[in-house]
């Protein structure tokens, strides 16, 4: 008697191929799912109001300090059309993109700041937490390419 498709050893490992492929896909969407009960939520709420806090006062450490500019960022600054003060303004208003930041980078740990400008803009702000001041290093507006020759 000769074996049907469905009895065949080669339907029978595909079978068994998608299967796995299936699982792996659902565990690995399970995984990136957050839960959702309240455990949960109270201890990322709670994550969050860490790191706000953190944010705050590695702001307020940038803001106290000396404001100093390279080449680069007035440039990029003259050609976005962005002054000193909105500079100031997101320093104070504004929030850090942590995975555009670099803490370990040397010589002075780089950050990321985003925030709008006073016209709308919605810029940001490459910072270097240097010894003795805090140094601009760049200025990307997020929502408009602007042609700048800046070296």
């Amino acid at each position: 008697m000769k074996d049907t498709l469905l009895n065949s050893p080669r339907f029978i490992r595909l079978l068994l191929m998608l299967a796995l492929i299936t699982s792996l896909y659902l565990i690995r969407q399970f995984r990136n799912q957050p839960a959702n009960n309240s455990k949960s939520t109270s201890v990322k709420s709670s994550n969050n109001a860490a790191t706000s806090t953190g944010q705050k006062q590695l702001m307020q450490q940038l803001a106290s300090q000396k404001l100093a500019f390279t080449k680069h960022a007035k440039c990029r600054m003259d050609c976005r059309h962005i002054d000193d003060g909105e500079i100031k303004d997101i320093m104070h208003s504004g929030h850090i993109n942590e995975r555009k930041s670099d803490p370990q980078d040397a010589p002075c740990p780089t950050y990321a700041l985003e925030g709008n400008t006073k016209d709308g803009q919605e810029v940001r702000i490459i910072l270097g937490a240097c010894e003795n001041e805090t140094k601009v290093i760049t200025v990307i507006d997020l929502g408009k390419e602007h042609l700048c020759d800046c070296k």
